[in-house]
């Protein structure tokens, strides 16, 4: 919704800038300590992770109007069913 959507994007913003800032500082520790192939694997786990979430937890919005989504989130509608 509108009156929603800077608080929303100064959140994804901010955890995106949060885990970025994560990750650079410390990478190499956890590099050094649990080997580089073993790092890899653990960015790959959270990786498939991610998507997985986003495949059962995100609602698909695409063609949906601002307008009709925000109706739909005043409306109580479930989450999940917020583009339909």
């Amino acid at each position: 919704p509108l009156r929603g959507r800077e608080l929303g994007i100064t959140f994804s913003t901010a955890s995106n800038w949060i885990g970025n800032t994560l990750i650079a500082s410390y990478s190499l520790s956890i590099m050094n300590s649990i080997g580089t192939n073993m790092f890899y694997l653990l960015l790959a786990a959270f990786a498939v992770i991610s998507l997985l979430v986003f495949k059962f937890f995100v609602p698909e919005t695409k063609g949906v109007s601002l307008e009709h989504i925000e109706q739909n989130l005043w409306s109580d509608k479930a989450l999940n069913k917020i583009g339909v």
